[in-house]
């Protein structure tokens, strides 16, 4: 049998729970040569690679009122003497982290600016530059703020 067919794929908090590796987001005052989700996102799909197929993609939302920031990551999971592990597998190389710009976000509550980045995201994934791109190869793509957004 195929091995991939037998993977049981593990829910966001599993995976959340079991993976040892967090990505360290910058200091505060950090800022992205970025507008949009769109153009960074476009950016990492010209510029980024990964180095091995991914299973999950995943967009984590790092909250401060007026100071949010975006990140991506990849990461495959696995069971290792019985417990389920996760691994980071891909971090865009130069920009894994996206300033929300603050003349949009800064006013907005958490509600709000999650409800917005959650709509980027999905046109994101809408678009032909997605279905082009090794983004749409994983098996599924979460978020920290509103669990899964798409998957095949």
């Amino acid at each position: 049998m195929n091995e991939g067919n037998n993977k049981k794929r593990m829910s966001q908090n599993e995976s959340v729970a079991s993976s040892a590796e967090a990505l360290t987001p910058p200091p505060p005052g950090f800022t992205s040569p970025f507008n949009s989700v769109e153009q960074w996102l476009a950016y990492i799909c010209d510029n980024d690679q990964p180095q091995k197929s991914i299973e999950e993609y995943r967009f984590d939302l790092y909250e401060a009122p007026g100071d949010n920031m975006l990140s991506l990551t990849g990461y495959n999971h696995t069971v290792e003497e019985g417990m389920p592990v996760s691994r980071i597998d891909f971090v865009p190389a130069k920009h894994p982290f996206f300033a929300l710009p603050k003349d949009v976000y800064k006013n907005l509550s958490q509600e709000q600016t999650k409800n917005i980045v959650f709509k980027e995201l999905n046109e994101f994934i809408a678009s032909q530059k997605f279905n082009d791109s090794f983004l749409s190869k994983a098996f599924y793509i979460n978020t920290s703020f509103a669990g899964e957004i798409w998957s095949k």
